[in-house]
């Protein structure tokens, strides 16, 4: 898989979250982890990890191309967090689900 196939697939896979909110009664949060109706969604949006270390355990040991995780946040905690403390509660809430390999 190329850097374009890549980035096509995230493109891709963050359109069909996009589409499955449009579509959807209710989401989880993945920063509070509370289910919410779709009327509070702040956006789909496409995971990019803060280090090398975390870039290095999202790679796929088949392909050596990274993972595409998408997500969802609530309006209540976008406006109740600044960016970074947005950024490690997804990212602790990937680990628990399993997203990254050991590092």
């Amino acid at each position: 898989m190329t850097d374009k196939d890549y980035n096509d697939f995230a493109k891709q896979q963050l359109e069909a979250m996009r589409e499955t909110l449009r579509t959807t009664m209710a989401f989880t949060c993945m920063c509070c982890q509370k289910q919410k109706p779709k009327g509070e969604a702040a956006g789909a949006h496409l995971y990019k990890p803060a280090n090398a270390d975390l870039q290095r355990a999202m790679l796929d040991k088949k392909t050596k191309m990274p993972k595409v995780a998408t997500y969802v946040l609530c309006l209540e905690c976008v406006d109740s967090y600044p960016d970074h403390v947005l950024h490690a509660k997804v990212t602790a809430a990937f680990g628990q689900q399993g997203l990254f390999e050991s590092v």
